[in-house]
């Protein structure tokens, strides 16, 4: 098996994806529903307590959902070449499959947490509200747990199977 063969999609990876879809459509549809009530200014920047600090036209509405879709689009094709996804562990041919389970994985769950991150802003946006500071730092533990286990299991997928004691 070559180490540039396309990787295979796990249910979960294949659920992860489902939902980033269905998470991303809904936000837009949200957006095409709220758009005809939405006034001419909307909040375009929060600050890192979450009170509104920068207004816009309403046309701002559409950012976080645009750059949903582009970062959606840009990472879920980055899977179908995984010969360019820079790794932190040597591919072999004996560890491939492991190593793209894994990064198939921090990706998908790195998409969703992304999109749903997204998605709350465009809401709060909307709702002319502030922004939860308690909120953000979910968020971003969220990220960072995401990003720390997949090194974590990614280095252990990585090694050969009688040095390898899997996490799971």
């Amino acid at each position: 098996m070559s180490v540039m063969e396309k990787p295979r999609f796990t249910p979960l990876v294949v659920a992860l994806e489902a939902a980033c879809v269905i998470l991303l459509f809904l936000t837009f549809v949200y957006v095409i529903a709220v758009w005809p009530t939405l006034p001419g200014q909307l909040p375009s920047h929060f600050n890192f307590s979450g009170e509104i600090d920068g207004w816009s036209r309403r046309s701002i509405v559409w950012l976080m959902p645009a750059a949903g879709l582009a970062i959606y689009l840009i990472t879920s094709l980055s899977m179908f070449f995984p010969k360019y996804i820079n790794l932190p562990v040597k591919v072999t041919d004996e560890n491939r499959d492991r190593v793209m389970r894994e990064s198939l994985l921090m990706l998908g769950w790195l998409k969703l947490l992304v999109l749903a991150l997204f998605a709350t802003i465009t809401f709060f946006t909307v709702r002319i509200a502030p922004l939860p500071a308690w909120l953000m730092f979910i968020y971003v533990g969220l990220l960072t747990l995401n990003l720390v286990l997949y090194f974590a299991r990614v280095k252990i997928a990585a090694r050969p199977a009688e040095d390898r004691h899997e996490i799971y």
